[in-house]
């Protein structure tokens, strides 16, 4: 395999210059229509912008949907550079992991979350927001299958299937409390780091979830070969490179496969096969860990539903749109739709 090329290119149209032109593009015409045709034209002009925004994320979704579905599955050892699905495990060999806190689970990675039901005027709506949240830390995740290993690059696994970033898609365990005496009872079981400060008002929940030890994973994400020598990027959409504690973690497990010294400078006499988050069409496609394999479901069902809510927002500024260039060219129409409200109600 031959190493990945980060480099990119210079030269062309300054990117400032290409920026005012396009704000000079699209805002020109709205304004011209302010002025000249009345504010209803105006705001119909306007309605452009954010139609092609959602248009644009709608079509960038479906499109990652579809990338989803045509992922191959592939080996370690013949997988090709690009974006792949690796079914395999979390390498256990010579490692002592931490122990989940709720379950006792020996695990590569676990994340335990304080949950309240969030309150709304008088009465309970039914979503559950973080109100205190701890993870294990940890940056890479060694994973191996029959063939050879790979290391899964996070900056933080989120269990969010929105996250632009990494992914766990994996079983969690659920501790109820309903009032502040059950909350109280659970010391003991959870962290109390979770149970310090204004919790608020119940009910409450605790979901741990884990990435055991020794448990069959499926991986998607970005598949490339750096040097031992490298710093390989996270992929983040902030492109972070590894940093402090976790570079010097990384750069300790480089030297043991290169078989030096702990202080020793890396050579790069090793190739290192990393995965990593995708921004290479701008599709910040995550890294997703997943311990069943409906994953490729999971994800496309997700990115489908990403992409209705573009749809129907692009729809709705379609509609405001269409609205404002109605009252352009017929003034009477709002106050015959305001008589028309005043009739009815």
């Amino acid at each position: 395999m031959k190493d990945s090329d980060d480099s990119t290119g210079s030269g062309g149209i300054h990117p400032g210059l290409f920026l005012l032109g396009v704000v000079a593009g699209i805002f020109g015409p709205i304004i011209g229509l302010f002025v000249f045709a009345g504010p209803a034209a105006g705001v119909a002009g306007f309605m452009i912008v954010p139609t092609l925004f959602f248009l644009s994320e709608a079509h960038r979704v479906f499109h990652r949907a579809r990338r989803i579905a045509d992922i191959p599955t592939a080996l370690v050892r013949s997988a090709t550079q690009g974006y792949v699905e690796l079914s395999g495990r979390l390498d256990t060999r010579g490692k002592d992991f931490p122990v989940s806190p709720v379950t006792d689970t020996p695990s590569h990675y676990w994340h335990v979350a304080l949950l309240r039901r969030s309150v709304r005027g008088d009465s309970i709506s039914g979503r559950w927001v973080p109100v205190r949240e701890m993870a294990s830390a940890q940056t890479f995740l060694p994973f191996r299958d029959d063939t050879g290993g790979a290391y899964v690059m996070i900056n933080e696994l989120y269990f969010n299937p929105g996250s632009d970033t990494c992914i766990a898609h994996t079983d969690r365990t659920r501790l109820k409390a309903r009032t502040r005496a059950d909350l109280e009872a659970l010391r003991g079981r959870i962290p109390d780091a979770l149970l310090t400060g204004d919790l608020g008002d119940g009910p409450w929940r605790v979901e741990e979830r884990v990435l055991p030890a020794d448990q069959p994973l499926f991986v998607t994400g970005l598949f490339r070969t750096v040097k031992s020598n490298r710093n390989p990027t996270l992929r983040a959409p902030w492109g972070g490179l590894l940093e402090g504690a976790d570079r010097t973690a990384w750069e300790a497990e480089m030297r043991r496969l290169e078989g030096i010294k702990p202080k020793a400078h890396l050579t790069g006499s090793q190739r290192v096969d990393v995965v990593t988050i995708d921004t290479r069409t701008g599709l910040f496609q995550p890294v997703v860990l997943a311990s069943r394999h409906d994953v490729e479901t999971f994800l496309i069902r997700v990115n489908w539903r990403e992409a209705a809510v573009a749809l129907v927002g692009a729809l709705a500024f379609t509609a405001i749109g269409a609205f404002g260039l109605a009252v352009a060219l017929d003034p009477e129409l709002l106050s015959t739709l305001r008589s028309g409200l005043y009739t009815l109600f």
